[in-house]
């Protein structure tokens, strides 16, 4: 399902039990599927308030949308099909457990989760989000380019580096996610930089008013 203005988004939010910010940016991604395609087929959708409008302004309550991912890609180490082994906390053990599988990030809220760098100069030479706080994440080792989300899945809890950031070279609308050179995702979040950027003036105004510290939720509809 796709969204259409801030109203829809904001009450698929509220379904879900999650908040929904009234004042600041809200980050949401929808997850359209659950296979391991390689592509930018899911979207981010910010509903945000035009605070340059008057409150009785219909153009104050502002949505936009660009293609995402939510998941890994398939191809290099650490993709889907060539997953990792990564140390985290199963919250079914309840016991801290090194685990082989590709990163999911679970659908959920994760409150207050990322902090926005803006700096051209760090990691990726480019402004991200990095985590800061625990999420949770599935594990999937099995290869088959489909993500379960049923019983034996392995949940871990943690700080994974489940950044969000741009995944393309400047300017570059890649169609795929990760070759066997270029590994954008081991589970990160994330657009290439072209769409990427068009979130950023959005954000580093509400890093102005609100602070650097953003939360950040997965939807899943399919």
């Amino acid at each position: 399902m796709t969204y259409q203005t801030f109203d829809e988004i904001r009450s698929r939010q509220l379904q879900c039990g999650h908040q929904f910010f009234d004042n600041s940016v809200n980050l949401i991604a929808v997850r359209h599927d659950n296979f391991f395609d390689n592509g930018f087929t899911d979207t981010l959708y910010l509903a945000y308030r035009d605070f340059g409008c008057a409150i009785t302004d219909p153009n104050r309550n502002q949505l936009i949308s660009i293609p995402w991912t939510t998941l890994a890609g398939s191809l290099g180490h650490g993709g889907a099909l060539h997953p990792k082994q990564a140390r985290g906390f199963n919250i079914t053990t309840q016991q801290w457990e090194t685990t082989a599988g590709v990163a999911i990030l679970k659908a959920g809220q994760y409150l207050r989760a990322y902090q926005f760098v803006d700096n051209y100069a760090g990691w990726l030479q480019y402004p991200y989000f990095k985590q800061v706080a625990p999420v949770d994440i599935y594990r999937d080792a099995d290869k088959d380019l489909y993500f379960k989300r049923g019983a034996g899945m392995t949940i871990q809890r943690g700080l994974f580096g489940i950044n969000i950031h741009r995944m393309s070279g400047n300017g570059k609308n890649n169609n795929i996610l990760n070759t066997r050179q270029a590994v954008w995702s081991e589970g990160c979040q994330g657009a290439t930089e072209p769409e990427f950027k068009k979130i950023l003036p959005i954000i580093r105004e509400d890093a102005r008013r609100f602070g650097n510290l953003f939360s950040y939720t997965v939807i899943e509809d399919f």
